[in-house]
């Protein structure tokens, strides 16, 4: 025990009256003359420690025993980590390995290991506490100066310990907290009902982890602005393979409320406005209101640094992963990477049409597009109606891509002004803005090459004998010799062909070749009667028409006819002919007359509107299809789409095969319109046409009329209601022409 220092004093003073005492008696011996007082000295009382020196030492050693006791603790655990870590490299078999992990695991929840794990450092706070109360109050007793300089610090110690132990509970985003911190939480939320809004105000959970997720996920503007800052620095951080994957896979979910929308709009700085469903139910095609104002066509807004340099980077690593796991293929399933490309799609679908990027921002993605559409297969899936959400939205990804090459491939646009011009030569203005004059020759063998396959299908469909067949032919030799005639003629469009065949080629074949609703081929080679058959089962989904190519096919049943005719007949061969002939003649009623002057009308616009008549085209080709196999009405991807690649529509006004491709588009689907695509998709075209022929005026607008006038006359025995909307937006055109034109 430690003696109090007044004490010590009177001690030592005591001891040295006793000593001279003892030598006064000595001397006394020694001279008897000198009196000696004959009371000796008190004794020293018995110790007897001040209750301060027993504070102190409880202090002490109660913080001994607690830091002590918390390095045990500490060591125990420390134990048991090693030993659940090393379970599986005690034993070879896994089963052994597995059963003693779960051994221990049960033991580790039975014995309450995580309490006492959390017990350590506070152990450790409580040693620390009770060592500065112990020493403040030693120095107290010593010196006042000395214990209150030392109290000061102290107590601003035990101030901030305070602090970090109630902090969490009124600031909790703050990162200072302790281990008091959670029961202290816990009392309080306990105690005090508190709330947070998640949709609807709901109560704070009392566990504190759990509390500060909750209010981390609180709907409010500044979780926003946070969840923006979040997103950036997730980007800019995930570097491995397995991160970028888990980023990719994570992405789309975060579209399925308008809280993410908001938060990825505000990522890629973006003010363009969100159109909403009309009123009216978009599959009532029977039912359209009367006309309205054409809707605002919104130009897309002005590229901004940060957002643009944010979501390029995103959608560029994407591109690189889906790359770098093409080249393992050996090493991935298949399965793996149908996850992989689907969440692709669908996380780059929704940062074009839920966060309104820019499609410049997304240059990587066309190559990816290509090798996904092939290894999905998309037009299958389109044909069979399977997997219609990942067709829909590659499908529509494909249309961003394709305007985007036709908006930039001088190739492509050197390529069509090639065909124009063979197909032109012999005029000498080069005026093309009216009818071509190859285009009238073309069509019209085409016209003489359907009716005689059409007069041969009727008269050789009674009989398979070949006798009698030959006997047929005698009588049908004029319409033979013309089949010849035509197909000799057309030996001559060979650079035509192959012209036709380099711009087709220069618009993405990879995904072209497998887009819904259409049916370009690539082949190069002369196709047999039965190919061409199939293909040109509704010659509107045929974007390119190869002239010399397709009159050869159409002609290319001659030989078997001349054999027979030579009796050299071969009756395998001729069943196969008559049932191609049999499919034609059911199905030529889809043609038109003028197939190739509606291709020359896309050359025009390839030309000279980079594409713009000829993308709206694909987009109704296969928004058909996709609603022929699926009655799910997807209105942002459809209409984000067509926002998306007609937003320049202004600068391709002036463009006259961009105009009269835009009027074939509404004449000759206006039943399509009428009974097949949702009526908003139908405002929204109307509204474009009504914007694109404001002021403007010519033959092709005039012959347009005059065929609206006559089908939607009150004699006309079918009423179409788009045909007469589509009058009224055309009329009002007009009007605004003349009344400008009027004007001073």
């Amino acid at each position: 025990m430690k003696a109090d220092p007044t004490d010590r004093i009177e001690y030592y003073l005591q001891q040295h009256s006793i000593i001279l005492s003892q030598i006064s008696q000595q001397l006394a011996s020694i001279a008897p003359q000198v009196s000696i007082p004959s009371t000796p000295p008190l004794h020293f009382p018995a110790f007897k420690p001040s209750s301060s020196d027993i504070r102190v030492n409880v202090f002490w050693f109660l913080g001994l025993i607690s830091s002590l006791l918390a390095a045990f603790l500490a060591i125990v655990i420390q134990k048991w980590v090693r030993n659940n870590t090393d379970v599986f490299q005690r034993d070879s078999d896994p089963l052994k390995s597995a059963r003693l992990r779960q051994y221990l695991r049960e033991g580790f929840e039975k014995w309450h290991l995580p309490t006492v794990a959390e017990a350590v450092p506070g152990l450790l706070h409580l040693s620390l506490f009770l060592f500065f109360v112990g020493l403040g109050d030693s120095l107290l007793n010593i010196n006042t100066t000395v214990g209150f300089t030392t109290i000061v610090p102290i107590g601003y110690s035990g101030l901030l310990y305070i602090l970090t132990m109630i902090a969490p509970i009124i600031y909790p985003q703050t990162p200072f907290q302790n281990s008091i911190s959670g029961p202290f939480w816990y009392l309080f939320h306990k105690l005090c009902w508190r709330q947070y809004w998640d949709g609807g105000w709901k109560p704070l959970s009392a566990n504190m982890e759990q509390g500060q997720m909750q209010l981390a996920m609180e709907e409010t503007e500044d979780r926003k602005a946070r969840d923006g800052r979040a997103i950036r620095w997730l980007i800019a951080n995930q570097t491995e393979d397995a991160e970028i994957e888990k980023l990719l896979m994570a992405i789309p979910g975060s579209f399925n409320s308008e809280w993410g929308m908001e938060v990825w709009r505000k990522i890629s700085h973006t003010m363009m406005p969100i159109i909403r469903p009309s009123h009216h139910p978009p599959t009532d095609a029977m039912s359209y209101p009367p006309v309205r104002p054409p809707p605002t066509i919104y130009l897309p807004p002005a590229t901004n640094t940060q957002g643009e340099l944010i979501i390029r980077k995103l959608i560029a690593r994407f591109a690189q992963f889906l790359r770098a796991s093409e080249n393992r293929s050996p090493f991935t399933s298949d399965e793996l990477r149908r996850r992989r490309t689907r969440a692709f799609i669908e996380t780059t679908a929704s940062l074009l049409f839920f966060a309104n990027a820019r499609f410049a921002w997304f240059e990587d993605i066309v190559d990816p597009l290509g090798d996904i559409g092939n290894f999905e297969k998309t037009r299958e899936l389109s044909l069979a109606g399977t997997d219609q959400l990942f067709v829909t939205r590659w499908t529509c990804l494909s249309l961003l891509a394709i305007r985007r090459i036709l908006d930039s491939d001088r190739n492509m646009w050197n390529f069509a002004d090639q065909v124009l011009y063979l197909l032109t030569k012999d005029d000498d203005t080069r005026e093309d803005n009216e009818a071509l004059t190859g285009a009238p020759t073309i069509d019209k063998n085409f016209r003489i090459a359907r009716r005689c396959l059409y007069d041969l299908s009727y008269a050789l469909s009674w009989t398979e004998d070949l006798t009698e067949v030959k006997a047929i032919l005698r009588d049908h030799e004029s319409v033979i010799s013309e089949l010849e005639r035509i197909s000799i003629g057309a030996g001559h469009l060979e650079n035509v062909d192959q012209w036709m065949f380099e711009t087709q080629s220069a618009i993405a074949p990879q995904i072209t070749s497998q887009f819904p609703g259409i049916l370009d081929d690539l082949d190069t080679t002369l196709v047999h009667f039965s190919h061409f058959v199939e293909m040109f089962r509704d010659p509107r989904q045929i974007q390119f028409i190869r002239p010399g190519q397709t009159l050869k096919s159409m002609c290319s049943i001659v030989p078997t006819l001349r054999n027979i005719l030579e009796g050299q007949g071969d009756a395998y061969a001729y069943k196969g002919m008559i049932k191609n002939l049999m499919e034609f003649r059911s199905r030529a009623t889809n043609w038109r007359g003028d197939e190739l002057q509606r291709q020359l009308w896309r050359l025009q616009d390839l030309r000279n509107g980079r594409g713009f008549g000829f993308t709206i085209e694909l987009f109704f080709l296969g928004l058909k299809q996709l609603l022929s196999k699926s009655n799910e009405s997807h209105y942002a991807l459809y209409m984000g789409t067509f926002r998306a690649i007609t937003y320049d529509w202004k600068r391709h006004r002036n463009s006259i095969g961009t105009r009269k491709l835009l009027l074939d588009i509404a004449l000759s689907r206006s039943v399509d319109f009428q009974s097949i695509y949702p009526l908003y998709v139908a405002d929204a075209f109307l509204g474009l046409l009504g914007n694109f022929f404001e002021g403007q005026r010519g033959s092709h607008i005039d012959d347009a009329v005059r065929q609206l006038e006559l089908t939607t006359s009150p004699s006309f025995y079918f009423y179409d209601e788009f045909r007469s909307r589509l009058l009224k937006v055309i009329t009002r055109g007009r009007a605004q022409s003349s009344e400008s034109s009027r004007s001073p």
